[in-house]
Parts: structure tokens; sequence; C-alpha cells
């Protein structure tokens, strides 16, 4: 199975991501290579109609993607992996409860502009 995420794309510029390429929806599909086929993978996009959008750099272009929809991949409360879970539910102590605030809120991101 190759994971895929599928959003509305909006028409109002604050919610979407380039509307006029992708139409109205848009689909991003991971693929992710065995060690016996040379591991790796990439980024394929699609547009509204399931057609293959070309992106010279897809990295940047699944960035801006994320950045449109505003999606916190690195948010444990926005996408908590199963590594994470473990750890939480293992060793829940007040340092960890806070930093996992920390992170849930982004108030992490901030510290370096407060001194």
């Amino acid at each position: 199975m190759i994971p895929d995420f599928r959003m509305h794309n909006g028409s109002d510029p604050d919610d979407s991501h380039r509307p006029e390429v992708y139409g109205e929806s848009l689909t991003v599909v991971r693929t992710v290579k065995s060690a016996q086929a040379g591991g790796g993978g990439g980024y394929k996009f699609l547009d509204h109609r399931g057609r293959n959008v070309p992106a010279k750099k897809p990295r940047e272009e699944l960035d801006k993607i994320l950045t449109a929809f505003r999606i916190q991949v690195d948010n444990p409360v926005a996408i908590l992996n199963q590594d994470n879970a473990k750890t939480f539910l293992a060793d829940s102590n007040p340092g960890k409860l806070y930093d996992f605030f920390m992170r849930a809120t982004l108030l992490v991101s901030k510290l370096p502009w407060c001194s």
C-alpha cells in the first residue's frame, strides 16, 4: 500500500495551494522503496482529476502544501507517531509532560526569541 493524503483545495488563497494548478482538491502520494529495491522514495502530486502535477523540487512543494493547509507534522498533538506515544505513555513525568506541552503549543519554537 502506498500512503497518500487528499485535501480539499478551496478558492480562498488563505486556505488553498495553487488552485489554478491543482483545482478543487489535491493528493500527495508518498512512495517508499524497499531496501532490496535500493531504498529511498519520493513524492507525487495529483490534481483534482488524478493527473500528475510535476514538481522540480518535490520536498519544497510538499513544504508549501503543508504550510498552506497549516499541517504541523512536528506537533505531537496534530500527529503523534507510535514511538512518541509509547514514550509518552511509559515515561510520563513532569519534565516530559512539560516538553510535550511546549512542542504541542509551539512555544518551543518561540524560545530563541525570548531572552
